[in-house]
């Protein structure tokens, strides 16, 4: 996997060979940067997760964990989002761009 930056994103790019009429998963772990500090000071954390151009709609499992504080509220998760004492977490299709925010 490598990762990059571009228009001040950071971005993940991989290569998977998947065979017709199978499925694959890809596992992302990252560790936030010191700046996304700033945002949770203001109670809110802000993903952007973007669906690659010309791709069928896939199936995203996301899983914010956040031990030291409740979230309150997830933006742009659908009514699926599963809010816990520790984090949120989000299934289901990424038809379109998420612009996604978990409000503490």
């Amino acid at each position: 996997m490598t990762t990059t930056s571009e228009l001040g994103k950071t971005v993940f790019g991989a290569y998977k060979s998947i065979e017709p009429g199978t499925e694959s998963q890809l596992k992302l772990t990252y560790r936030l940067p010191i700046a996304v500090g700033q945002q949770l000071k203001q109670r809110v954390y802000r993903l952007q997760w973007q669906k690659q151009a010309g791709m069928q709609t896939p199936s995203i499992s996301l899983a914010i964990d956040s031990p030291n504080r409740r979230p309150q509220s997830g933006d742009g998760l659908d009514n699926t989002a599963r809010l816990s004492q520790s984090g949120i977490s989000f299934s289901g299709p990424l038809a379109q761009d998420r612009a996604i925010a978990v409000r503490y």
